[in-house]
């Protein structure tokens, strides 16, 4: 009798336990609201461990979107998977910075980053080791023009140090 008692204490002990866990846990995720402003484009979110991904499908391959976190938790990577066919330019603004990145679409489909701060005319061209910079890789067998597949795009660590909880992309797959 009395070890059928502590079996019940201790699972419902337990079960309170494994219940805060998990509230700890949903109230700590990173929450985001995403608005794309092109009817065309759709966006999907998904948090993964400390990442937030966003995908992006774009039929016409131009689009731009607004994103905030709304809750107190930042992660730790923002993962943007456009799926388009390239990515002649992408935009990525916070606060006063916005940090211009694309891939070249012949040749050898080098990665070419800048950055500029708003009210200023100087541009800076960047480097792998700057905090703008935003890693970047083709997730395809294809060359661009990508059949299928996705261009992944890495936030940079300055918006994380920035302490801004939003910021705006715009992306255009081929110039016209």
């Amino acid at each position: 009798m009395m070890i059928g008692k502590r079996y019940w204490l201790l699972l419902g002990a337990a079960i309170i336990f494994m219940g805060a866990i998990c509230k700890t846990s949903q109230r700590d995720q990173a929450m985001i609201k995403v608005i794309s402003h092109k009817d065309d484009a759709r966006l999907q979110t998904r948090v993964n461990d400390d990442d937030v991904i966003i995908e992006i499908f774009s039929e016409n391959g131009i689009g731009r979107a607004d994103f905030e976190f709304v809750s107190a938790q930042m992660p730790k990577r923002i993962l943007m998977q456009f799926h388009l066919r390239g990515l002649e330019e992408l935009r990525f603004a916070y606060g006063e910075t916005v940090v211009s990145a694309s891939i070249a679409s012949t040749g050898e489909q080098g990665i070419r980053q800048s950055m500029s701060r708003a009210g200023e005319r100087l541009v800076e061209a960047l480097t792998a080791n700057s905090p703008f910079w935003m890693k970047m890789r083709v997730a395809s067998r294809d060359q661009i023009p990508l059949r299928e597949g996705y261009i992944e795009v890495e936030a940079p660590e300055d918006f994380f140090a920035s302490g801004v909880r939003q910021a705006t992309i715009q992306w255009i797959d081929f110039y016209r």
